[in-house]
């Protein structure tokens, strides 16, 4: 996840000493840990045993760590030739092609992504198959099999809002605007009763005034005025109709 975020400032910066000095030290370091301490079975990584989150432990092929590697390894063969090595991006290459498929099953007769190829009972209250839309974008409206991510986004076992619940950042990915804009209200007039201050977040998970919950929803409300895929900015995808707004 921070290899991600670090792809996502270079974006938005065009900043090449961070990738030099930052990104490329941290995110080349996290992927040869998985490319050197884990096993391959049939030529293929194997994870296993490993856990989902927290939400499934010693789970096999969890979807977060498989989503995660597919993400940050095409983000870093998207950089700028000039600021990696040709022994890097061969590495990175070839694990790419090294790395498990995201697992699918189905329910109710629907494909829909699952949160590990093997896993057990639940533990907390997390949903590791959606991990693919968010944080990791590798589904969404913009994407291909935007109808297997909406069916696994419908399917998900766990339904909240609030804290760092990631419902509502999802749905804006996919452009379902009733969750995105229920999701957002709740977060963003969430105060705590017995605090004076309206930006003091009632109780989450854990304790007042709660620290996710501002930020969360301020990703929920970006996610529904604008996204981007590259250089393409898309304006307005999970926005309410009823809703006005001026931002820039």
């Amino acid at each position: 996840e921070l290899s991600a975020m670090m792809l996502d400032y270079f974006a938005y910066t065009g900043n090449t000493n961070f990738v030099r000095e930052t990104l490329l030290p941290i995110a080349d370091a996290g992927v040869t840990f998985f490319d050197q301490h884990w096993p391959h079975e049939n030529g293929r990584l194997l994870l296993d045993p490993d856990n989902a989150i927290e939400m499934y432990w010693k789970a096999k092929n969890p979807a977060p760590d498989i989503a995660g590697l597919h993400w940050v390894l095409r983000g870093l063969l998207a950089l700028p030739k000039d600021l990696t090595t040709m022994d890097q991006r061969a590495r990175w290459q070839r694990f790419l092609k090294e790395l498990p498929d995201l697992p699918t099953g189905e329910t109710n007769g629907v494909k829909v992504l699952l949160p590990a190829e093997v896993y057990g009972r639940a533990h907390n209250a997390e949903n590791p198959e959606l991990y693919s839309i968010y944080p990791f974008r590798i589904f969404g409206l913009h994407q291909p099999d935007l109808d297997l991510a909406k069916a696994t986004f419908a399917a998900r076992r766990c339904k909240n809002m609030g804290c760092w619940n990631q419902d509502g950042v999802q749905a804006a990915l996919l452009g379902e605007t009733d969750v995105a804009r229920k999701n957002v209200i709740f977060n963003l007039t969430r105060k705590s009763p017995q605090m004076r201050f309206t930006a003091f977040w009632a109780k989450g998970h854990d304790y007042v005034p709660d620290e996710d919950n501002g930020g969360n929803g301020m990703n929920i409300l970006q996610l529904m005025l604008m996204q981007s895929d590259g250089r393409k900015i898309y304006l307005l995808p999970a926005w309410p109709k009823n809703w006005n707004a001026n931002f820039k």
